[in-house]
């Protein structure tokens, strides 16, 4: 859930424990980057409309759900004084 560009998702699939079978994105950009670095990974836009009882249906259990909080942004403050 509230995959990004994929980071946290990647992180698990490189232990060689998981594997990443569905995300949620509503970031256009974002989605782009994701479906790059995860080519087999179900890719929905909205967490709202997803039909959870299909998804357990099709994958059957699900041992971990991955969410990351939204990145923020570097502050412009910090960019300023960079710049000076």
């Amino acid at each position: 859930m509230f995959s990004g560009a994929g980071g946290l998702s990647f992180g698990f699939a490189q232990t060689g424990r998981f594997s990443i079978v569905a995300a949620a994105e509503n970031n256009p950009n974002a989605r782009k980057t994701y479906l790059r670095n995860h080519k087999n990974t179900r890719l929905y836009s909205d967490v709202k409309t997803i039909n959870y009882q299909e998804l357990l249906d099709s994958l059957g259990d699900i041992d971990v759900v991955i969410g990351g909080p939204p990145c923020q942004g570097f502050p412009m403050q910090t960019v300023s004084i960079q710049l000076l």
